[in-house]
């Protein structure tokens, strides 16, 4: 990590966050949005074409209930440190193997990708419990975002049922290959769509009375 906030990823690969307090850009002056602009484009020409760059933008402040943030700002700044990598990660192995470096047999690519998919999906199941409410990150089914005793459950029932699906995707990775391509497939449909209609199945029957 340097002085300046830049995070050195890998040797070639860099990362930095910067965090704005108000972006109120449609409420600026002509000159201050003449400004901002050109420093936009100045950071942008700053880059030349033989480097890399990928560009998050993450707003809370639209979410009504952002100031719940605070209360789970590990669990978020996690989130947003690894899916940043892993996204520039991705990014990368699709390069390698445009331009041939990666061997023509070789299933690295599906191992890192559905690998790494299970990992963040493993580490994320770990941290739900302790997200609160809010409209941008985790299980946000309609009953969940009603009732703070059903996002309570919900969560914690999605923290199981991320880390199934994040066991699943790993033994994928490796075992996809003795599967066949078909049968992986359904296997990683099942489980991904499968999750998903169980945590929103299950949020509705804490709703309903069934779940106590």
């Amino acid at each position: 990590m340097y002085q300046d906030g830049v995070c050195r990823v890998t040797p070639r690969t860099f990362s930095k966050c910067i965090e704005f307090t108000d972006i109120s850009y449609q409420l600026a002056q002509a000159d201050t949005k003449t400004a901002i602009f050109e420093n936009l484009c100045d950071l942008y020409n700053y880059l030349d074409a033989s480097i890399h760059v990928q560009f998050s933008f993450i707003n809370r402040k639209i979410d009504p209930k952002h100031q719940n943030f605070e209360k789970f700002g590990k669990a978020w700044n996690l989130f947003v440190v690894l899916f940043t990598v892993m996204m520039a990660a991705f990014s990368w192995l699709s390069e390698l193997a445009v331009f041939g470096k990666l061997p023509d047999s070789s299933n690295l690519v599906s191992i890192l990708v559905c690998g790494g998919i299970g990992v963040l999906f493993i580490i994320l199941g770990n941290f739900m419990p302790q997200i609160k409410q809010n409209y941008t990150f985790g299980c946000r089914t309609p009953w969940a975002l009603n009732d703070e005793h059903n996002w309570q459950r919900t969560q914690r029932m999605g923290g199981y049922t991320f880390v199934v699906m994040g066991i699943v995707l790993l033994l994928l990775a490796f075992l996809g290959g003795l599967l066949g391509d078909i049968a992986t497939l359904i296997v990683l449909l099942a489980a991904l769509l499968g999750g998903s209609a169980w945590i929103y199945l299950y949020s509705y029957l804490v709703y309903v009375g069934k779940m106590k």
